[in-house]
């Protein structure tokens, strides 16, 4: 508890703030009284550059632990007016303030505590001390205080000998010459502004925070270090991680480096948190050049060349994060845990080379689907994938090998692009929906046990190609043409589809690709618009087609004159895109004709 005197009764009109001090607010605890309250710095208005200030009650008056706890920035900068400030002080004293920043078109509410006890001494290092020079001339340790109040026209190396030191900055005060933390545990580095490199060398618990730096950070070595609400801004690449440093923690950083964000090489890193940083880089915005693991999660990743390159394996998971504007969003090309990552943007959403149904992109369990929009090109794929969700690029997925998972439950969803699918393989178990075309196909392909549905134009375009195998797919076109065969096609096989057109074409055959084409064992259905087959002509029953060609499709069922509904296929229900069939009802084939048709 604190005890209160009667000089108490001044202290709101007399700490020495400037005129236009508000929001006042006095917490005791432990035996401490703190006093905090807001300021405009500019115009003695409210509203305008606002700081918050902060004084701690010495037995005869208020005074600020450190000196800038009172002036020029004070212990933080509101963007917009200071409302609703609560003030609370612990039961070992240390304070704890809220507030709400009413900042025009961003209003939120922060908070800021004292977590630190000054408990040795305080040594300013102006422009006539160096840091270097109090380091030197004393033994320092938990609880003392560098306190940066001048420009340093030399770094500083902190050792062993004075491990535990803190050292805190002041407003438009710079370090212009290298820091080096070398074994030295428990050291912390606030508030500071640092021209030249910063290297932490097997150093535990080293502490960067809410400081500038317009040069390259290395952590090498060491455990938990902790770099977090940070300005980093170099030429070069912002952050590397190396020398198998242990539980590294990377937060809430704003990163705009002139290479790369943040890399993890050499000896890697373990358990690493990256989070919720915004990072933008001319190169790649997070580059993992080594095998490591952790969290990547919730970053903003703006990057020109590679928005996050995983060039080795990363275990754990890379979840949350958004990443846009670089030639490629995410190049996976070792194995990872990447889930529910938004990539948008890009020249190249994914590019996916690790050609394995364990390791491929989707298939390192679990992870939810990513969400891969608005790019040029969504995959470029020349490995394996599964369970993403790829829509509204301009071509959904490109490359070679195979595209899809080996049963239907973790299908990629292909949905809203110009073309979905334009890849040289086999295309298996997608769920393809809503493009303008589906699948363009290319010579040599098989297109097995897809759902494709609603796409605009055609559902499976082959056009100048040969040897294209369709087999096992369910097709339904509300508009356009199921599968469409032309310009010199040949070899094209048709076979156990389930295919409905309700104003266009389930099988279209042009004259000239003719050549080696086979269909079989389909059911042809269509609604009162669509045309089951052309070939040479339109069919709109199929005996007519079975008797007039006498080849194709004698074993597959389909609409007829006479009964036109019986060949509908018993989806569960069409109107949800829910295209699972029904079995039989009491082994009657009429109840669900699709069945060992």
């Amino acid at each position: 508890n604190c005890r209160l005197s009667a000089s108490y009764v001044f202290v709101l009109k007399s700490y020495g703030s400037p005129t236009c001090g508000a929001e006042e607010k006095l917490s005791c605890g432990g035996g401490e009284l703190h006093l905090i309250w807001s300021d405009d710095t500019i115009q003695n208005r409210t509203g305008e550059t606002v700081e918050l200030y902060a004084k701690l009650w010495n037995g005869s008056a208020f005074a600020a632990e450190l000196s800038n706890d009172a002036v020029g920035a004070g212990v933080n900068y509101s963007a917009g007016p200071v409302v609703r400030t609560s003030l609370a002080v612990d039961s070992t004293g240390r304070p704890l303030v809220a507030w709400t920043d009413l900042a025009p078109g961003a209003p939120a509410i922060y908070a800021r505590a004292n977590m630190f006890e000054i408990t040795g001494a305080v040594y300013p290092a102006d422009g006539g001390t160096s840091v270097q020079s109090i380091l030197d001339g004393n033994v320092l340790g938990a609880g003392d205080v560098i306190h940066v109040v001048g420009t340093q026209g030399v770094g500083f190396t902190v050792t062993s000998a004075d491990a535990g030191v803190t050292i805190i900055g002041s407003a438009g005060v710079t370090v212009n010459w290298p820091v080096v933390i070398n074994i030295a545990d428990n050291v912390t580095i606030q508030d500071l502004w640092m021209i030249d490199v910063l290297t932490v060398t097997s150093s535990a618990n080293f502490t960067l925070r809410t400081s500038n730096l317009t040069a390259a950070v290395t952590i090498d070595g060491g455990s938990d270090a902790q770099i977090a609400g940070n300005v980093m801004s170099p030429g070069t690449t912002a952050l590397t991680l190396t020398g198998a440093t242990v539980s590294p923690v990377v937060a809430y950083n704003t990163i705009s480096a002139g290479v790369h964000g943040i890399v993890i090489n050499g000896g890697g890193a373990t358990d690493v948190l990256i989070g919720w940083n915004t990072i933008t880089a001319v190169g790649t915005g997070i580059y993992v050049q080594v095998a490591s693991g952790g969290q990547i999660v919730g970053n903003d990743i703006d990057a020109g060349l590679i928005g996050l390159n995983l060039a080795a394996a990363f275990g754990s998971v890379i979840e949350d994060n958004d990443i846009h504007g670089a030639d490629v969003g995410l190049a996976y090309s070792a194995p990872a845990t990447v889930s529910n990552n938004r990539i948008y943007d890009n020249i190249t959403g994914v590019v996916a080379t690790v050609d394995s149904d364990v390791d491929g992109f989707g298939f390192v369990q679990p992870a939810d689907p990513n969400e891969i929009s608005g790019n040029t090109t969504g995959v470029d794929l020349t490995g394996r994938m599964q369970d993403q969700y790829i829509h509204d690029n301009d071509t959904g997925v490109e490359g070679s090998g195979i595209l899809g998972p080996s049963e239907i439950d973790l299908a990629n969803v292909i949905e809203a692009n110009i073309v979905g699918v334009d890849f040289d393989g086999e295309v298996r178990f997608n769920r393809i929906v809503g493009n303008t075309t589906g699948i363009d196909a290319n010579s040599g392909q098989f297109i097995a046990h897809n759902v494709i549905y609603r796409n605009t134009s055609v559902a499976i375009h082959v056009t100048n190609e040969s040897d294209v195998r369709i087999v096992n797919n369910t097709l339904y076109a509300a508009v356009g043409d199921n599968i469409r065969i032309e310009s010199t096609s040949s070899d094209v096989q048709v076979l156990n589809n389930i295919l409905w057109a309700e104003a266009g074409y389930d099988i279209y055959v042009d004259n000239n690709s003719q050549s080696g084409f086979w269909s079989n064992y389909n059911d042809l259905h269509a609604g009162a618009g669509g045309t089951l087959v052309y070939w040479t002509k339109d069919f709109t029953d199929v005996l007519d087609w079975q008797e007039d060609a006498y080849q194709y499709g004698l074993n597959s069922i389909g609409r007829t004159d006479v009964n036109p509904l019986w060949s509908e296929p018993r989806f569960y229900n069409l109107a949800w895109d829910d295209y699972r069939i029904f079995d039989l009802t009491a082994g009657q084939r009429f109840s669900s004709p699709t069945i060992d048709a």
